[in-house]
């Protein structure tokens, strides 16, 4: 009787349709997780590759913006070097490679019709702000006739 048994229950669990559609389940079960833990990992690697191109990506900034900071301070001492041995005209962003030719420059109408519009655009600011007296600003608001401007504020 022990024997009919467990070849009852061996047959049972090799023919019993409810028992294979048991096992069934639970191999797609069982191919869904590794399906879905495939999907996980690969997920994963992709979000670490985009983590990874991130990072290289703020390295490479960084390392242009040191290079950028260098070439500048690079350039900044080789400025000063050539500012010891060159004139600058700011108002008319001239550079000069002797004092001489800075001189002339300064005499030249050019030179001199920009200084004129500056001093006027200035007289005009002061006289806005109520820094002038009248009378300088009356002398400033003259055209120039070759001669040289010179104004007061007054600070009082």
């Amino acid at each position: 009787a022990v024997v009919s048994t467990q070849s009852t229950g061996s047959h049972i669990r090799k023919k019993d349709p409810r028992v294979l559609a048991q096992r069934e389940r639970q191999r797609e079960l069982d191919e869904a997780r590794v399906v879905a833990e495939k999907k996980r990992a690969t997920e994963q690697r992709r979000k670490r590759a985009e983590e990874i191109a991130m990072l290289a990506e703020q390295e490479k900034e960084m390392l242009a913006a040191h290079d950028e900071a260098v070439a500048d301070l690079m350039g900044d001492l080789s400025d000063s070097e050539e500012d010891e041995d060159t004139f600058h005209c700011p108002l008319c962003r001239k550079t000069f490679k002797s004092e001489k030719m800075m001189k002339q420059h300064e005499k030249s109408k050019k030179h001199r019709e920009k200084l004129a519009e500056l001093q006027e655009e200035f007289a005009e600011e002061l006289d806005e702000a109520g820094l002038m007296k009248q009378e300088e600003s009356e002398v400033a608001q003259q055209p120039a006739r070759g001669k040289k401007k010179v104004l007061c504020v007054d600070t009082t």
